[in-house]
């Protein structure tokens, strides 16, 4: 009797639709602060430039970021749309995001070369869900771009590469807020 040893450093993901990247369910935790935790994470990003539309169950934000360097220029804009609704089981949260990258220079001969549309893998949802949660007390960590980049390729690939862009493109700040302040419990 023979035995069939497989074996690699491939990581395996749940298959997952495209939608169910986008939500998250959240039970004990108020509507409100989901929002003012997913505004939080986005404003981060790059907070001069984002602009933020209220809406009343979410938000709309938007971030440009125009570019010129010697051979090259780039106009980076990202939309994001982000839905909080009350369920009976607690709260869904839905992240929306749109992505146009356009760069010209010396490599595309002055050509405007354009990438449109939404990300193609999980990672930028994982992230951005990863960061809200941090806000909301639910993790100890938040993961910055570089720390998101070193857990997903080990190729050295950069963030754009990896679908990271609208948080971690080439002109995002990648803010980290101030540490969670633990409770103390003595003024609770």
């Amino acid at each position: 009797m023979g035995a069939l040893v497989l074996s690699g450093c491939a990581v395996s993901r749940p298959d997952i639709s495209r939608e169910d990247w986008k939500i998250r369910s959240y039970e004990g935790i108020e509507k409100r602060d989901i929002m003012e935790a997913a505004r939080e994470v986005i404003r981060l990003s790059d907070p001069d430039e984002i602009r933020f539309e209220s809406k009343p169950d979410g938000f709309a934000a938007v971030r440009r970021q125009i570019s010129y360097y010697v051979v090259e220029s780039g106009v980076d804009i990202f939309l994001f749309e982000f839905t909080a609704r009350e369920t009976n089981a607690g709260v869904e949260a839905r992240i929306d995001i749109q992505e146009s990258i356009e760069r010209a220079g010396f490599a595309t001969l002055g050509l405007p070369i354009t990438k449109v549309g939404r990300p193609e893998n999980s990672y930028i949802y994982d992230l951005f869900y990863s960061r809200m949660e941090y806000l909301l007390g639910l993790k100890d960590r938040w993961h910055t771009c570089k720390d998101a980049v070193g857990k997903i390729s080990t190729s050295g690939r950069e963030a754009e590469e990896l679908g990271l862009a609208a948080f971690c493109g080439r002109f995002a700040s990648d803010l980290s807020p101030p540490p969670v302040s633990q409770k103390s419990g003595v003024f609770e």
